[in-house]
């Protein structure tokens, strides 16, 4: 197989690259419509669109989508609907800048006899040299909250925004913190705070001032979701006192208990119905997911039925009569979208409990792939690291494989995020190309543990690296890979960990692609957003007081050991991590003599996002590694 055999116009996958999905839905408060993010037209925007009969798959076309006068260029990331239904709220980046969010409120419409307000779109906060953010809206009144951050101290701040009246009122204490939710008499708040990793909540009486921290923890565990119910009591996610994630309430007294746990699984997102009666939990099952129902009277619990094809959920939300759940999600062979539930009443959730309704799908289904034999399911594998620590990860494989064939190793960004079975098109592209795919969670990684996440921190990413080279080994001494026939990958912190890898352990990598990595810590923490920098001290290390482990850290400064045919991707609009990390590397492995190539996407911030380009990388790495791992 060669390069020139892999044309764009050639690749039977082409047109599931290029599939639309939709995601980050919020139902209307009458249940009728949702406002979701969706890159059917090219770019991630934000759509509403009719919910009824006839949007299921099977049931007929879904109802025509609308979307959302936004700026040009402006990359949705998160919507929310109001409780009157009158404003929906939107974050939006522009051009891709993720570290450049503004906030953005746009009436709704409703059809043919809008009045002239609706469709207007008007930024609230955020600015090109801050970034802004929203929390969810008061369940009685037209208000949001908004946090924002910025190069002046006075850009930084917490404030409840009255959107009728444009009055905005301060949070006291809460500089620099995002509000995570309202009561339901609005005089109390919860706040997040704390570097990634080690968040916690503080309420707050936004009256008297008063805070005191939701769930008291002395350094050990992370809170970092919550709700409250009516009473003014909350239900929150932690891992305080626990090595997996449950659901506890904390009473107005602060007596905490735990509501909900499972030894097989963690917590991975809730929601909670207005009237306070249930909760919609998701579990992360060993990477799957499964929802369940929970009376918060009695603690009786019950599964949700997922859409067909849906693995991996990832927002659950209720419409405000509680009367449906909104489910996002995907699979393997399901690109992300949006399911409706509809809910037996609250009342027969004990006495008769049973499995809900199947779902009907609210977006209009992605195309699928043009040959059904291109859709691989993964298997999941564990890899025992050197030191005995378990490393799972999902092997995709070509359906007729009968011998050891070519094999990348894809390393996912974060650190704190997770390789699960959802809808991955890169990997059935690669596995089309006669690739295998082994998407491992190395040491960093979340969705085992809270010991599990902490363990690549400081000095100990280097166990993180040793963690890929198992891997590598695993699939050799196993003939899943061919001998000198593996290839690293990833993205983000993923590109920089196979820089590590490709550095550290030469001789076991045959290729590597970084897309948008670091490749040198030091030049990342100073070129970088500040913010980015500060949340990022934690996890990697003080640029000032660990100087000398960010330098050993640094795959740039380790290039000389670089062996591997190397291609780097990057968005010239990335203040995440700045294009200087692929330039220098790229320059470095010119000037060794190692074999490289630089694909700059102009249009693009740290996200990939335009189905062609999308198209255009798939195809670059597919010929990349069929050059340089062989036939």
């Amino acid at each position: 197989m060669t390069a020139s055999e892999l044309s764009p116009d050639a690749l039977p996958w082409q047109e599931w690259i290029r599939a639309p999905g939709c995601w980050a839905a919020d139902p209307a408060p009458d249940g009728r419509a949702v406002v979701h993010v969706s890159d059917r037209s090219g770019l991630p925007r934000a759509w509403v669109q009719a919910v009824g009969r006839g949007s299921g798959q099977g049931e007929g076309a879904a109802a025509p989508a609308r979307e959302l006068a936004l700026p040009p260029g402006e990359h949705a990331l998160g919507v929310a609907w109001s409780a009157d239904g009158a404003w929906i709220a939107c974050l939006g980046a522009p051009e891709g800048m993720a570290t450049r969010t503004r906030v953005w409120l746009a009436r709704p419409g409703n059809g043919p006899e809008d009045g002239p307000e609706d469709g207007e779109v008007r930024r609230v906060a955020g600015t090109w040299q801050g970034t802004a953010a929203f929390g969810p809206w008061h369940r009685r009144a037209p208000i949001l909250p908004i946090s924002t951050t910025g190069p002046r101290p006075e850009e930084t701040a917490s404030y409840l925004l009255d959107v009728d009246t444009g009055h905005s009122t301060p949070v006291a204490g809460a500089v620099g913190l995002t509000v995570v939710d309202l009561s339901h008499d609005g005089r109390l708040a919860l706040l997040r705070h704390g570097p990634r990793g080690r968040r916690s909540l503080v309420l707050v009486d936004l009256v008297t001032g008063r805070q005191r921290a939701l769930v008291p923890h002395d350094g050990g565990g992370r809170t970092d979701a919550g709700s409250f119910l009516p009473d003014g009591s909350v239900l929150a996610r932690t891992d305080v006192g626990h090595e997996h994630a449950v659901l506890v309430h904390v009473g107005p007294h602060g007596h905490v208990r735990t509501v909900a746990a499972r030894e097989d699984a963690e917590l991975d997102v809730f929601c909670v119905c207005d009237d306070g009666l249930r909760a919609a939990l998701v579990w992360n099952v060993r990477g799957g997911s499964e929802v369940e129902l929970l009376d918060v009277r009695d603690g009786v619990r019950r599964a949700v039925t997922l859409g067909v094809g849906v693995t991996v959920v990832d927002r659950v939300r209720f419409t405000r009569d509680g009367t449906s759940l909104l489910v996002c999600g995907s699979g393997p062979a399901t690109a992300p979208g949006v399911w409706v539930t509809r809910l037996s009443p609250p009342w027969r959730t004990a006495s008769r409990p049973r499995s809900t309704r199947a779902p009907q799908r609210v977006d209009r289904p992605a195309a699928r792939l043009p040959r059904a034999d291109l859709v691989v399911s993964p298997s999941r594998e564990v890899v025992t690291a050197g030191d005995g620590t378990p490393i799972s990860g999902w092997l995709f494989e070509p359906p007729r494989r009968t011998g050891p064939v070519g094999t990348v190793i894809h390393l996912h960004g974060g650190p704190e995020a997770q390789e699960r079975p959802g809808f991955a098109p890169l990997f059935q592209a690669l596995v089309a190309a006669g690739l295998a795919v082994f998407a491992p969670n190395v040491r960093g990684s979340t969705g085992h543990g809270r010991a599990f996440e902490l363990g690549d921190e400081g000095v100990r990413r280097l166990d993180a690296i040793r963690d890929v080279a198992a891997c590598a080994l695993y699939l050799q001494q196993t003939r899943i890979a061919a001998p000198a026939r593996v290839a690293c990958m990833g993205r983000s912190y993923g590109g920089y960990l196979t820089l590590a890898a490709l550095t550290s352990y030469p001789e076991l990598f045959a290729a590597g692609v970084s897309i948008c990595g670091m490749s040198d810590l030091p030049t990342f923490f100073a070129e970088t957003e500040p913010w980015v920098a500060s949340v990022a001290t934690v996890k990697y290390g003080d640029p000032v007081e660990d100087a000398e482990l960010l330098g050993e850290l640094s795959p740039l400064r380790r290039f000389r050991r670089l062996r591997a045919p190397l291609l780097l991707v990057h968005g010239a609009h990335d203040r995440n991590v700045p294009v200087g990390e692929s330039e220098r590397a790229h320059a470095e492995a010119r000037r060794r003599g190692v074999p490289t190539s630089y694909l700059l996407f102009p249009d693009e911030g740290h996200e990939i996002a335009r189905p062609a380009n999308r198209e255009r990388l798939a195809a670059a790495i597919i010929a990349w590694l069929a050059e340089h791992l062989g036939d």
